[in-house]
């Protein structure tokens, strides 16, 4: 509809003049250039856009052409086909380039070639300003009165040196400066700028130093600092930034957080990245003091509102002062990739509200802490020192968590907020066998099962599949491969009704699998399926980003609660199969029933999948799902 609303719009505006520079309105590349190359714009034009991706030939920008457009309301040249190098602009903004600004209320200039704006340039109706890769060195010299301005954009503008003077700009609500790599400094009239709610700074990797006035920005949700390699430190009074939400410093040379960042109480994100590479010397300039070990973190207990944080790569070794991260009593993100440590902080197990936990790449870790119930995905990749725990061991970890709080759930699966069934807890780590409680499991990427009869009850919470990945590998030593393994669930009914769903990973891997991985995770039927009807499954897995790696083995079981809730003992839980089958060979092929087909339509023996026969459970555990819903349900493994 609203393409359909924009060409009605359009046929208006062109049935009004045959003459372009007679129309309120040019965003055809033809029709542009016929204006400026031949002065034909008129005080009709109020609007101007050019999409760059559409032009093959230089356009020149001059000022004549623009002489009597004295209503121009928008001006607009951009690059729909993403951003384009410095060569690649067919526009050529002549030297001394000027136009009328009084009436400007959008500029968006990409690629502008000359070192700044017009001396005389005050658009004091200006709204957005937006220069991407642009030649600018110095956007304007003294103070502008645009008091209007909300946004400017000077992003990838790889020669601008200083921020202009803000004095005149003081309901600036968005700063963005990303890649400009020559920036050395921020005008100290930054802090003018109380209404500022985001600045991004991202790879700016000259800048030395934040101007201690951005600690006025009493407005300010988002800063961003991240790629800023040369930035040693933050302002002392960072904590002052009361209104501060989301705060990014990876890969930067900072090594210490002010002790003020504890008073940041809406902050909800701190990614605090270190630079990957190497682990350093024990000299090395994360050891802040002479008793710590490793990077310090600063008080925190004022963090009350923070969900996210990452501490990924800041050599944080066994020992070091992590204690706090108890407190964090909001937090359900936890990145700790690319570490140290032997073992994870215990105070994990307090962080009750904690879904996700990443030590990916921290080679040194032998065991997982006590986990917390709420706990929904354990990302271990390229954790080779847990290649001497078994995988079972680890697994035991993420279901001993299950012990804390009990919520009852559906054992069927809703759909996640962009409608694809998502699985309910993930595992990922080192291993190249699937654990034993797994029953039904099968080289290659398929399995199938002939369930029993009466399977499905009011007890039955999961199925728990498992993959084994191989190592990827890739043509380039510093490529990154994403890993993400897709479950399609094929099934039977006794009906004869032959149906699939996919169900989706909360996570893809990120970076090469040096070795074998397992990838654990629970998943349910869809809620609009009768499972008292389904007597086949079959769960065939695929790898849906990336082709590097390869499907060894994969495996099947079912996951059972009860009404009993005298079990006591967590840690003599132990992973055996429910039931006892035999020890039967897996043949490909699709589920079916007496009576029955295949998935494609062929005939198939009830032989050529496992059967299982109900046996004793020897071991409970509690399954928390992430709903919240009151209620307690019990493991039978």
């Amino acid at each position: 509809m609203h393409d359909l609303l924009q060409e009605m719009g359009r046929e208006v505006v062109c049935q009004k003049s045959q003459e372009p520079g007679k129309r309120t309105r040019l965003w055809k590349h033809e029709d542009i250039s016929l204006v400026l190359k031949n002065n034909k714009g008129t005080e009709e034009v109020e609007g101007i856009s050019l999409d760059l991706s559409h032009v093959k030939e230089k356009l020149r920008f001059e000022t004549p052409a623009f002489a009597r457009m004295n209503k121009l309301k928008l001006l607009k040249v951009y690059n729909s086909g993403g951003a384009s190098k410095k060569g690649n602009c067919n526009v050529h903004f002549s030297q001394g380039f000027k136009f009328h600004y009084d009436e400007l209320r959008y500029l968006h200039l990409h690629g502008y070639n000359l070192k700044s704006l017009p001396n005389d340039f005050n658009a004091e109706n200006l709204v957005h300003l937006s220069m991407p890769h642009s030649y600018v060195q110095q956007l304007w010299k003294g103070s502008k009165g645009m008091e209007k301005l909300k946004s400017i954009d000077l992003s990838h503008s790889t020669r601008l040196t200083e921020t202009p003077n803000f004095s005149g700009v003081v309901n600036l609500e968005q700063l963005i400066l990303q890649g400009c790599i020559s920036l050395r400094k921020l005008h100290t009239s930054i802090g003018v700028l109380n209404k500022l709610k985001l600045l991004n700074l991202r790879d700016c990797k000259m800048l030395k130093s934040l101007s201690e006035s951005i600690c006025c920005l009493s407005s300010l949700q988002t800063l961003v600092v991240s790629g800023c390699c040369k930035l040693k430190k933050f302002p002392e009074n960072l904590g002052k930034l009361e209104m501060l939400k989301e705060l990014y410093a990876d890969e930067t040379a900072v090594t210490e957080v002010p002790s003020s960042m504890g008073f940041l109480k809406n902050l909800e994100t701190f990614s605090f990245q270190g630079r990957k590479g190497p682990s350093p010397a024990p000299s090395s300039m994360l050891r802040t003091r002479s008793d710590s070990m490793g990077f310090i973190l600063p008080h925190v207990s004022g963090l009350s509102s923070l969900l996210k944080l990452n501490l990924s790569d800041r050599n944080i070794l066994d020992g070091a002062r992590l204690s706090d991260l108890g407190l964090l009593s909001s937090l359900k993100i936890l990145i700790l990739n690319g570490n140290n440590f032997d073992t994870l902080p215990g105070c994990i197990s307090q962080l009750f509200l904690l879904g996700w936990l990443e030590s990916k790449n921290c080679q040194r870790l032998q065991a997982l802490p006590e986990l917390p119930s709420s706990i929904g995905y354990i990302g271990a990749h390229n954790c080779t020192s847990l290649e001497a725990v078994s995988n079972q061991s680890l697994f035991s970890s993420l279901m001993i968590a299950k012990l804390k709080e009990h919520p009852r759930r559906t054992s069927q699966l809703e759909h996640d907020s962009e409608g694809q069934l998502s699985a309910a807890f993930t595992v990922v780590a080192p291993g190249s066998g699937i654990p034993d409680w797994i029953s039904y499991q099968s080289s290659g990427r398929e399995v199938t099962v002939k369930l029993p009869p009466n399977w499905f009850t009011t007890y039955f919470l999961a199925f728990a599949s498992c993959v084994v990945t191989s190592p990827s590998v890739l043509p380039y030593a510093d490529s990154i491969n994403e890993l993400c393994t897709k479950c399609t669930v094929f099934y039977s009914t006794s009906s004869c009704v032959s149906s699939s769903y996919d169900v989706f990973p909360r996570s893809h891997a990120e970076g090469r699998m040096e070795s074998d991985h397992v990838w654990l995770r629970y998943v349910r039927f869809p809620i609009s399926i009768n499972c008292h009807e389904v007597t086949h499954i079959k769960f065939s897995f695929e790898m849906i980003l990336g082709t590097s790696s390869a499907i060894k083995r994969c495996g099947v079981g079912l996951v059972y609660g009860n009404d009993d809730e005298n079990y006591n003992n967590p840690g003599m839980i132990q992973f055996n199969s429910i039931f006892s089958p035999p020890n039967l060979e897996i043949h490909d092929g699709e589920p079916s029933g007496s009576g029955c087909s295949n998935v494609d339509g062929s005939e198939s023996d009830d032989s050529d999948y496992y059967t299982a026969d109900e046996g004793e459970p020897i071991a409970t555990a509690y399954y928390h799902s992430d709903q919240g819903d009151a209620g307690k349900e019990r493991l039978q493994m």
